[in-house]
């Protein structure tokens, strides 16, 4: 399915994020370990503001065992 150009979702890319966006992709880079911010970041921003509430409450999730274990099934299957 192809999205309409007047319904596609909106995205903020790191070169257009400032201030608390450009803080919350940094450390997603960082804590992910990624040289990019992945899209569905990217769609979560361009919603005001759950992305910085969003990603509080799931950095905690990104270090424990059973994330890392899955992201590298993920990364294996991929």
């Amino acid at each position: 399915m192809t999205w309409n150009r007047p319904n596609r979702m909106h995205v903020i890319r790191e070169s257009e994020a400032n201030g608390s966006i450009a803080e919350v992709y940094s450390d997603i880079k960082s804590t992910l370990s990624l040289p990019q911010v992945p899209l569905f970041f990217q769609m979560c921003a361009a919603c005001g503001p759950f992305l910085p509430q969003f990603w509080e409450a799931a950095k905690p999730v990104v270090h424990t065992r059973a994330f890392v274990t899955a992201a590298q099934r993920l990364r294996a299957d991929a």
